[in-house]
């Protein structure tokens, strides 16, 4: 079993070239039980590592350019759910699951920036839970397969995180992932938790054949329009957004990642240009609407283009749109009653 286990390992550490190995001196089996090599390409395509209850994995996975998974089932016990339920990496590169306020976070450290989504309902006794960072830094948290929290971090990791998988508590230094002190050990029941690295499926040869003809005849004017991602925050204790104006291209896809580290409730709204004042007007009516929380404190208008949920502090949340066509000074926008006459700012769309 440890030479078993020690070949895998090192497979891993040289992936690339363990898998070209493999497919040169690929033969027809002759048995239906999979050899030796076959269990192990397919473990090294798709590793899975059984979470302990408390403890380290024996030597850290490399998560360079793979989609990580943390699931399993957790259940109440005599103490409100608290904890950690894993960590790896440092504070600067690393990500974590871990339970706090009755919410579960998800975060991810890259690049001395810190990126994070988490749970708002209230969770029940006993469930099934995954967080995924998938292709293009996508995460998400699951809750009895039910998708419940969704951000996007900058990317898959570029490189391997420097310390091993912590579970059910983390490191009492400055390279904890979470806000949170000490080691943070798990209160609750974990079953069959597992950590799960996979790398994205890569396109079919026809595939990128069809890209390819598809890309030859798109203008050169569509080329060049990339996508842009925008990241703006709350100023905490401010009333303000960190960003007063941002400047896109009409009909360019826009990725929105906003972040509320702020102690009130905020969103982010997307209007059409001189309309602030009447947005404005129908947010502080919502003051008086008793579903208005439910409506995240966006007006009913047709002045409003796109609108993130209501955030509670400490959230994130990402908003995908498509820039509009027509030109001009549109307007960014939190409606949470009496906000919007201090928290906006332009989003000029140009040609």
């Amino acid at each position: 079993d440890w030479l078993t286990k020690a070949l895998l390992a090192a497979a891993i550490t040289h992936e690339d070239g363990f898998l070209a190995t493999a497919a040169k001196s690929k033969t027809a089996s002759t048995t239906a039980v999979p050899s030796l090599s076959q269990r192990m390409v397919e473990a090294v395509s798709n590793e899975v590592y059984n979470l302990p209850r408390r403890g380290t994995l024996q030597f850290a996975p490399d998560v360079t350019g793979k989609e990580i998974t943390v699931k399993g089932t957790i259940s109440k016990g005599n103490r409100d759910l608290e904890g950690v339920i894993v960590a790896q990496g440092d504070k600067e590169a690393g990500y974590g699951m871990y339970i706090q306020n009755g919410k579960i976070n998800l975060v991810v450290k890259q690049n001395g920036k810190t990126y994070k989504t988490a749970t708002t309902q209230l969770l029940p006794e006993k469930f099934n839970f995954a967080g995924h960072i998938a292709n293009n830094g996508v995460m998400t948290i699951e809750v009895d397969e039910k998708q419940v929290a969704k951000s996007k971090a900058a990317s898959l990791f570029s490189q391997p995180l420097n310390q091993t998988v912590r579970a059910g508590e983390d490191f009492d230094n400055e390279n904890r992932i979470g806000e949170y002190n000490g080691t943070f050990g798990f209160a609750g029941n974990i079953q069959n938790a597992s950590l799960e690295l996979k790398k994205p499926a890569r396109a079919s040869v026809s595939q990128l054949s069809s890209k390819t003809a598809s890309a030859k005849t798109t203008k050169t004017s569509a080329q060049a329009l990339k996508p842009i991602t925008i990241n703006i925050k709350v100023v905490e204790h401010m009333m303000q957004f960190d960003k007063k104006q941002i400047t896109i291209k009409a009909g360019q896809k826009v990725t929105l990642n906003l972040d509320n580290p702020d102690g009130m409730q905020h969103n982010l709204v997307i209007i059409k240009p001189g309309t602030l004042q009447k947005v404005g007007a129908a947010a502080d009516a919502l003051a008086r609407d008793p579903n208005g929380a439910e409506k995240n404190y966006v007006p009913q208008v047709a002045e409003v283009l796109w609108a993130t949920k209501l955030l509670n502090p400490g959230e994130s949340y990402t908003l995908e749109f498509t820039a509009p066509t027509q030109p001009g000074d549109y307007t960014f926008v939190c409606t949470f009653p009496g906000h919007w006459r201090g928290m906006n700012g332009i989003l000029r769309v140009e040609k």
